[in-house]
């Protein structure tokens, strides 16, 4: 395994932002993506120029992509991965933060862009 360097990254995209592993989406997701993509354009190109320059570091990083963000209490139960949201689909800030400590602690999803929500 190669060598990283001691100090890693994380990125936080939106869900919409889609990765090649996303399962497809439902299709109360996809109206709605349809409907904001006019408007995020710049947003989208931003988030993907961000993790091209990821891709291309030797940093440890993980890309950490929720949907809509509630400020709810942090629970700790959540799922993680490359999941099939619904438009409907939220996460409290301080759930997000529980996973973003915890993938950094234990390494999880090192280069790897996945998504979290309830």
């Amino acid at each position: 395994e190669r060598e990283h360097r001691a100090h890693g990254v994380e990125l936080m995209l939106g869900a919409g932002a889609p990765m090649p592993l996303d399962p497809p989406p439902p299709a109360s997701r996809q109206i709605l993506q349809a409907f904001a993509e006019p408007f995020a354009h710049a947003v989208m190109a931003d988030f993907e120029q961000a993790l091209q320059r990821l891709r291309q570091s030797d940093l440890a990083w993980t890309a950490v992509r929720p949907p809509r963000l509630t400020n709810g209490p942090r629970t700790g139960v959540y799922r993680t991965g490359y999941l099939r949201l619904g438009a409907l689909a939220s996460i409290s800030r301080a759930d997000v933060a529980d996973f973003m400590l915890a993938a950094v602690r234990q390494r999880s999803f090192m280069h790897e862009a996945p998504m979290v929500s309830y």
